[in-house]
C-alpha cells in the first residue's frame, strides 16, 4: 500500500507540475555565451562560408503528421497517472509542431476504443494509423520501476520502441523532449560546438567551412546533428611565412548540448628552421662538452673527498705518535690506528678515482675542440 500510495502522488505530481517545470526550464534555458554564431556569419569568414549547416545538417526537416493514443498503466500505476503522462507527452510533441517539424492530430473519444480493439496487433495499429492520415501513430505505457516512471511509446508503422524514466524533477522536461523527438523527429536532434580560439582561426566541421573565430569570444556552430562531426580548425599563414598545424578531433554532439573546445594551433617546424637551429648549437659548440664537464667535477669531489679522509687519518695518527713520545698508552689508542688506517685506505681510493675522472674530463674536453672546429 505504501508503494501505491508514493506511486499515486507520483502521478499527481506529474499531472499537475511537469507542465509547469518544463515551462521553467524553457524560461531558463541556457544563458547567452559570449561568441559569434556560424549562423550570424563572423565577420572575418569568407564567401564560401556556410552560415547555417552543412548538407547533411540543411536537409528540410519533413513536417510528420503525428497521432498520440492515450498510454495504458501497467502495475501499480492508476488511470490517472497514464493519462496526466499522456498529457505531458503531446505537450512536449507540441515543440516540434512550433518547429515545424511535426503536426499533432486531435484526440478523439474512439482512441480507448482502438486500443481495446488493437490491443498488441501491430497492423491493426497501421490500418488506423492510414484511415486518420497519421506518419507516426504512437501508443504505449507507464509502469512504476524504482526511482520513478517508465514511459514507452510503439510507434507505426515502424513499431519501434522508445523509452525513457521520469523522476518528478525538472530534467524530466527535457527527457520527454529527447523521448518525442526519437519517436517522430529524430532529425530535429541537434546540438552545438564552441570554438575558442585565435581570431581569425577557421572552423571546418565534416569538410564544410563553418565560419572563423572572431575577435572576440568564440565561434558557435549550431545545429549540428547529433552523433560524431569531424572538426577541423586551420590557420593561415602567417604575413612573417609562419604556417600552422591543423587542430582536427572528432565530436560527440548531443542533442540540446553545446560543446566548448579551446584551440591552440602549433607552428610548423620545417627542415629548414630545424637546419638554422643545428647551426645554431654547432656554432654555441665552442665551450666545453657537457661530458667533459661532469667528468672533471666528479673528479674534483672524488679528490676532495680523498684531501678530506687523509687529514682526518693524518690527525688520528699523531695523536697517537704524540702520547707515545710522552710514553702514555690510551686503550682507544688502537681504535685511533685502526680508524686511520682505514681513512688512509679510503683517501688512496679516491685519489685514484678521482684523478682517473679528471683525467677523463681533460681527454673529453680536448677531443671535442677540433669537432667543434671543423663544424664550423
Amino acid at each position: 500500500m505504501w508503494w501505491s500510495a508514493r506511486v499515486l502522488g507520483f502521478g499527481a505530481m506529474l499531472t499537475l507540475g511537469v507542465g509547469g517545470e518544463a515551462r521553467a526550464e524553457k524560461a531558463m534555458a541556457s544563458p547567452a555565451v559570449p561568441a559569434t554564431s556560424a549562423a550570424a556569419r563572423s565577420p572575418d569568414a569568407g564567401d564560401e562560408d556556410d552560415a547555417t549547416g552543412d548538407a547533411a545538417d540543411d536537409v528540410a526537416i519533413e513536417r510528420r503528421a503525428v497521432t498520440v493514443l492515450p498510454l495504458t498503466p501497467r502495475g501499480t500505476v492508476s488511470t490517472r497517472q497514464a493519462r496526466g503522462v499522456t498529457a505531458q507527452v503531446r505537450t512536449a510533441v507540441d515543440a516540434l509542431v512550433r518547429e515545424a517539424a511535426a503536426r499533432l492530430l486531435p484526440s478523439t473519444k474512439a482512441d480507448d476504443g482502438v486500443l481495446r480493439r488493437c490491443a498488441d496487433t501491430d497492423a491493426c495499429y497501421e490500418d488506423v494509423a492510414r484511415v486518420r492520415g497519421a506518419d507516426r501513430l504512437a501508443r504505449g505505457a507507464v509502469a512504476a520501476v524504482e526511482g520513478g516512471l517508465q514511459v514507452t511509446l510503439v510507434v507505426a508503422p515502424s513499431h519501434a520502441r522508445f523509452s525513457a524514466t521520469l523522476d518528478g524533477s525538472v530534467a524530466d522536461a527535457a527527457r520527454l523532449d529527447r523521448l518525442v523527438r526519437e519517436a517522430f523527429a529524430e532529425d530535429t536532434l541537434r546540438g552545438s560546438v564552441v570554438v575558442l580560439g585565435q581570431p581569425g582561426d577557421v572552423v571546418e566541421v565534416d569538410g564544410r567551412r563553418r565560419g572563423a573565430v572572431p575577435t572576440q569570444g568564440g565561434l558557435v556552430v549550431e545545429r549540428l546533428r547529433e552523433g560524431q562531426r569531424a572538426l577541423r580548425v586551420t590557420r593561415p599563414e602567417s604575413k612573417n611565412g609562419t604556417a600552422y598545424d591543423p587542430f582536427t578531433r572528432d565530436v560527440d554532439v548531443r542533442h540540446g548540448e553545446q560543446v566548448e573546445l579551446k584551440v591552440v594551433l602549433l607552428p610548423v617546424v620545417s627542415t629548414a628552421a630545424l637546419a638554422e637551429g643545428a647551426a645554431a648549437s654547432t656554432a654555441n659548440a665552442g665551450g666545453p662538452p657537457l661530458a667533459a664537464m661532469v667528468s672533471l667535477a666528479s673528479g674534483g669531489a672524488l679528490l676532495l673527498g680523498g684531501a678530506v679522509c687523509g687529514m682526518f687519518s693524518l690527525l688520528d695518527s699523531l695523536a697517537v705518535e704524540q702520547r707515545a713520545d710522552r710514553q702514555l698508552v690510551f686503550p682507544r689508542d688502537e681504535e685511533l690506528v685502526t680508524r686511520g688506517t682505514t681513512l688512509a685506505v679510503v683517501a688512496d681510493v679516491l685519489y685514484g678515482v678521482g684523478v682517473a675522472a679528471a683525467a677523463g674530463g681533460v681527454a673529453l674536453w680536448m677531443t671535442s675542440t677540433p669537432n667543434a672546429e671543423e663544424a664550423r
